[in-house]
């Protein structure tokens, strides 16, 4: 997939964590990840910058997270939002028709070169 598509890392965590989440992306991902920002969230920070606001801005179309708050308002911002996984946190009745739920990273796939 990360030769057809270009990845960027959006993540809640506090930049603080920058080191320590390339740590991770690096060791989980490799170097697939082109781009890595850590936005913080409601707790840790005073201004919080929706996921979906970063994409628009970086002309990312997707936004695949595991949590529906993050891609519940994707459409306001242009970009389509992909709940994935199927995780406890993550198990809504009422997900928005503009959102596509893929529990796992098949699905992902399947969405993505659908899309393509």
């Amino acid at each position: 997939m990360s030769k057809d598509f270009d990845f960027v890392g959006i993540t809640a965590r506090h930049p603080s964590f920058k080191i320590s989440t390339i740590a991770y992306i690096e060791h989980h991902f490799g170097d697939i990840i082109a781009d890595l920002h850590l936005l913080g969230h409601k707790e840790t920070v005073d201004i919080v910058i929706p996921k979906a606001e970063v994409c628009r801005k970086l002309g990312v179309s997707t936004l695949i997270d595991d949590s529906l708050g993050h891609v519940e308002n994707c459409d306001d911002f242009g970009v389509q939002g992909v709940l994935f996984g199927d995780y406890p946190w993550n198990q809504h009745e009422n997900i928005p028709d503009s959102v596509i739920a893929c529990p796992t990273w098949g699905e992902v796939l399947e969405y993505a070169y659908a899309k393509a």
